[in-house]
């Protein structure tokens, strides 16, 4: 699978959604070359069947894929490059394609988790890698198999997570991580207002994200609440802390959504709210 999200990128979509990740080396990594494909097998591994999977080396070194090692922390995609979940490395040997054995086909548990599916189904795969690649099949050619552990199943995206990414962009400090972020929270058209300002769209909102992040250096906003969310609206409040963590406004936000999840409106309001008349 060629041209991923970057490690860096989908560890900051994860810490935006409340997960952080162990320590340990990232690489990212998804399961097989079709959508259909891709799902039967993260569905095998949410229910547990599955904790192997295998690669074809010679896939890995014509898409310039590092090897797995020991103790790397995966972040799985699905077909979509969504992160869905995260796996650790428990095992990791090379060999020929015959000469997996049937202890590791029961372990990776695709089909009835037999070695004769495991070389029927795998010889498919791998045929169909070389013709993308170039190369011929063979009952030798070079494959990794990776033992891992779940660490975590990552949820869809829901109304509060969108939020969640929201607050979390402004004190993201990674231009990269911010052009991936502002997507999946925002629809394309959002509008952004408060007093004295209005952005619209992708690109204005991210500019005044870089524009903070350059006139304020170390200002962040916190946020004070949950997320108070139903019939497609939502309210959350939040203070503006400066460099040395000192309140300097604070306030609240209304949240309209879109009938696809994405946020369409963010009015914000700040200061205290005025006094009865």
């Amino acid at each position: 699978m060629s041209s991923l999200p970057s490690p860096q990128v989908l560890a900051a979509e994860l810490r935006a959604l409340g997960l952080d990740l162990p320590p340990g080396p990232l690489r990212v990594d998804g399961y097989g070359d079709s959508p259909e494909l891709s799902e039967s097998l993260l569905a095998l591994i949410r229910e547990g069947r599955k904790r192997a999977g295998t690669g074809l080396l010679w896939a890995m070194q014509a898409d310039g894929d590092a090897m797995p090692q020991l103790g790397d922390i995966e972040i799985v995609i699905d077909h979509e490059h969504r992160p869905v979940l995260v796996t650790r490395l428990t095992r990791v040997q090379q060999c020929r394609y015959d000469e997996v054995s049937a202890e590791y086909a029961a372990i990776e548990g695709e089909g009835d988790g037999s070695l004769e599916y495991w070389r029927r189904a795998h010889w498919n795969f791998f045929s169909r890698e070389c013709r993308r690649i170039g190369r011929e099949p063979d009952p030798g050619m070079p494959v990794v198999c990776s033992v891992f552990e779940l660490l975590h199943t990552v949820p869809p995206l829901s109304a509060q997570s969108r939020l969640r990414i929201y607050a979390a962009i402004w004190n993201e400090p990674d231009q990269a991580a911010r052009e991936h972020l502002v997507p999946l929270c925002l629809h394309e058209d959002a509008v952004i207002i408060g007093p004295g300002y209005r952005f619209t769209g992708h690109r204005e909102v991210l500019d005044e994200i870089a524009r903070f992040h350059r006139d304020d250096p170390g200002f962040k906003p916190m946020l004070t609440s949950g997320f108070d969310v139903h019939s497609g609206w939502a309210r959350f409040s939040f203070v503006l802390l400066d460099s040395t963590g000192r309140q300097v406004n604070e306030g609240w936000d209304l949240v309209e959504f879109t009938p696809d999840g994405r946020i369409a409106r963010v009015i914000s309001f700040w200061g205290v709210l005025p006094a009865p008349p």
